[in-house]
């Protein structure tokens, strides 16, 4: 992901884009990752996708993003995708969970909006709401917004949700 998202360096030279603003998008496990490119500058050296990023994001919109990953292996979300992704437990290897789990890079200096499906049951409400209320104690711009439909509804061009989240993206573009 932070690869990915410092190769828009180079495509901003190339083809003449602004990246003054840059908000990142992810929807589901790419929600996490959206929202953990925004944390990696504060990952120690070494770390995969540590060091300052060529693309400093401006803003996040999670849609209904696992931003808990200690709770989501827990919860055995996506039929333990978590323990797919890092190999282990928490237990095992909190410096693994440590370095990937968007808790931990909390307080994030950019705002995060956390949509979430107010009919979704595959990714519960828990993510967005436990990532939302740590980082708003900790003083950090972030918001929970509930919209209409299920856990794809916000991934389908021309439904409600669809509109709320253009609206959310559009929202951290004009700051």
């Amino acid at each position: 992901m932070s690869a990915g998202i410092d190769l828009l360096a180079t495509a901003a030279d190339e083809h003449s884009l602004d990246l003054g603003t840059t908000t990142a998008l992810g929807h589901s496990a790419g929600g996490h990752l959206a929202v953990w490119a925004a944390g990696r500058s504060t990952l120690p050296d070494g770390a995969p996708g540590a060091g300052t990023p060529l693309v400093p994001l401006t803003g996040v919109v999670s849609q209904s993003g696992v931003l808990n990953l200690a709770a989501a292996h827990e919860q055995g979300l996506g039929d333990g995708a978590v323990l797919n992704l890092l190999g282990v437990g928490p237990a095992e290897d909190p410096v693994r969970y440590r370095l990937a789990d968007p808790m931990t890079a909390i307080p994030l200096p950019i705002p995060v909006l956390a949509l979430h499906g107010e009919d979704d049951s595959t990714v519960p409400l828990s993510q967005s709401d436990s990532y939302v209320t740590t980082a708003a104690a900790a003083g950090a711009a972030a918001e929970l917004i509930m919209i209409p439909g299920d856990h794809s509804a916000m991934i389908t061009p021309g439904t409600e949700a669809w509109v709320r989240v253009v609206q959310a993206v559009d929202r951290l573009m004009a700051v």
